[in-house]
């Protein structure tokens, strides 16, 4: 009886010691600083083919994330050589982060048909970085190459 007393109070001791170092040095795990508004900021955005044409086309415009509830929302412009192209382009849709990326999914993109919504069709996983001044989401989508910048309040 007296041995489990002591192997019982050894292990309430550790137990008490690991709380407290816990508690001293604590150590969270990599997560991603997101705040939990609205963001605004603009996009860039080069596609080689869209459209089923064979030009490259340009975009610009605004977009607004909202951190809060993993959904996003644009408009824009379409800027090509071709002026049958140019043109408004406005979509939304959802997101999910993890660790230093951000995977967008345009509503549209969900919806493809023959008549090819005016969107970026935004489908793919891009590096996200939060410098503390701006959030900065970019890279090759299945479709082209994005670079968004929002900036914080």
């Amino acid at each position: 009886m007296k041995i489990l007393m002591n192997v019982l109070i050894f292990v309430l001791a550790s137990f008490s010691f690991a709380a407290c170092e816990k508690a001293n040095y604590q150590v969270s795990p990599d997560s991603i600083d997101k705040p939990a508004e609205n963001y605004s900021g603009t996009f860039e955005a080069t596609y080689k083919n869209y459209k089923n044409y064979s030009t490259s086309v340009s975009f610009n415009g605004n977009i607004n994330i909202n951190f809060g509830t993993g959904t996003y929302s644009y408009n824009g412009n379409i800027i090509s050589s071709d002026s049958q192209l140019n043109g408004p382009v406005h979509d939304n849709g959802n997101y999910t982060l993890t660790a230093d990326s951000i995977r967008m999914y345009d509503n549209s993109t969900k919806m493809m048909n023959p008549a090819w919504q005016p969107s970026l069709y935004l489908d793919g996983i891009y590096s996200y970085t939060n410098t503390g001044s701006q959030v900065i989401i970019q890279g090759e989508g299945q479709y082209g190459t994005i670079r968004i910048v929002l900036n914080t309040q």
